[in-house]
């Protein structure tokens, strides 16, 4: 089952992409020129995904058939697609006849650009990488003194 932050995630990716938030049946069409705002998602996306959420039953990603509602059911997972380094909406059984949503972009996979991302909290990477080289510390020789 996909949990709301990985459906939040994989519509987050996509949207950097270019892809729309169609929110209530064609009605509302949204494209968020700014998704992630330091180390957070900005105030922009998080309203969208906010609609998104409310009107779930008839919101979904520009080019694929699956709304939220379906997504956060438990026929269906988000994972990594095989095309390309982008999370993906798959049938948790059964077959899908969906493709991927870099289908219509002529644009994607492109490896010489940067990918798309979740928010990253710098303090706790940081944080992480100061217990990684204290736990290896031991690992390394000291040079002698010269």
């Amino acid at each position: 089952m996909a949990s709301a932050s990985h459906v939040k995630h994989y519509i987050a990716y996509w949207l950097q992409l270019g892809k729309s938030l169609v929110i209530h049946s064609h009605r509302n069409v949204l494209k968020s020129p700014l998704i992630i705002s330091g180390e957070n998602y900005s105030a922009e996306f998080e309203a969208y995904w906010q609609q998104a959420l409310t009107h779930a039953r008839t919101s979904y990603l520009e080019g694929t058939s699956q709304t939220i509602e379906e997504l956060l059911t438990p026929e269906w997972e988000v994972v990594m697609c095989a095309r390309c380094p982008m999370p993906i909406p798959l049938k948790v059984a059964g077959i899908s006849a969906n493709n991927c949503p870099c289908q219509d972009l002529n644009i994607w996979p492109n490896a010489e650009t940067l990918p798309p991302r979740a928010p990253v909290v710098s303090q706790a990477v940081l944080l992480d990488i100061c217990e990684n080289l204290k736990r290896n510390e031991h690992n390394y020789p000291r040079s002698a003194p010269a």
